[in-house]
């Protein structure tokens, strides 16, 4: 079947002459596209080269766009958003997590911003009151595995990375001690509250371990696996339109938060989680390291 989409940017034009069934929005900022369906289901996809490291224009993008989208969740509204699909429009790459220029060297007060701005953005994605997805088309490491897991579900393209080994695909898990961060409270908590077996993760978690995608599919760091890209985007778009049809919005909304209430409680002591944050990386260890990697730079 044909599809028709409309280009703008920083709005939506063009489409009144189009069959609504045919209807796809986008609308382009500088670092996300977003896609709007003709069912509701509005896709974020990041674009920040070459691996999606969360800068501050990218966490600030991200947060504009989540609030958007979130004032049009209630289905009382003519043009109500149905869900949210979290995904990248870069190749290879979900996203290598956070922007190590800003945790180099840092001034102390500037790092603080930035991780204040990286903790307030993931309160949002964990509390929007929309079924929520992310689909991994590339790699998914530390911060950037931490955004799919504050999605309610995650679905993961079994692709061929470039100059990877015959039978490697992508990489996800949260691998922050292997960098030299320790795991602050609400990274605990996050994944804890997605996993299969909590208390067994955690020996992965300390580690920093990262895993392929039949690994990561045992552990409950996704649930689906597909071999087929434009597959995990329809049903990850899918399974948001199914949850968000079997349960008035209201009723949904306050299950989400309930369910989610310890976590969102952690996230909102961002104090607590800066200042664990800030501890690792303004370590002389920590800051050698990133010397190093980037004098090979």
């Amino acid at each position: 079947m044909l599809s028709s989409i409309s280009l703008v940017r920083y709005g939506r034009v063009g489409v009144g002459q189009l069959p609504s069934r045919l209807r796809t929005t986008r609308t382009m900022s500088s670092l996300v596209l977003r896609e709007t369906d003709s069912e509701g289901i509005v896709t974020l996809k990041l674009k920040e080269p070459p691996v999606n490291a969360l800068t501050r224009p990218l966490l600030t993008e991200i947060t504009q766009s989540l609030h958007e989208v979130g004032l049009k969740a209630d289905p009382t509204e003519s043009s109500s958003v149905k869900g949210l699909v979290l995904t990248s429009n870069l190749n290879h790459q979900f996203s290598a997590g956070l922007d190590l220029r800003e945790l180099h060297r840092p001034n102390p007060s500037d790092l603080t911003d930035y991780l204040r701005l990286f903790i307030k953005t993931l309160r949002v994605l964990t509390a929007l009151p929309l079924p929520t997805a992310a689909v991994y088309n590339g790699h998914a490491l530390a911060g950037g595995a931490v955004f799919g897991l504050a999605c309610e579900r995650r679905f993961l393209y079994r692709g061929q990375p470039s100059k990877a080994p015959k039978g490697t695909s992508y990489w996800v898990g949260l691998n922050e001690v292997a960098i030299g961060i320790s795991i602050p409270p609400f990274l605990r908590e996050l994944s804890h509250f997605v996993v299969n077996y909590p208390e067994e993760f955690d020996v992965y978690l300390d580690q920093g371990t990262i895993f392929q995608p039949d690994d990561a599919l045992k552990v409950g760091l996704v649930e689906e696996i597909h071999e087929d890209l434009p597959k995990s985007l329809m049903e990850a778009k899918k399974w948001c339109l199914t949850e968000s049809n079997s349960t008035p919005w209201k009723e949904r909304t306050k299950a989400k938060l309930e369910a989610r209430a310890r976590l969102l409680k952690t996230l909102d002591d961002i104090d607590t989680q800066v200042n664990h944050l800030q501890g690792s990386v303004l370590k002389e260890d920590f800051q050698k390291m990133l010397d190093k990697r980037f004098k090979k730079a």
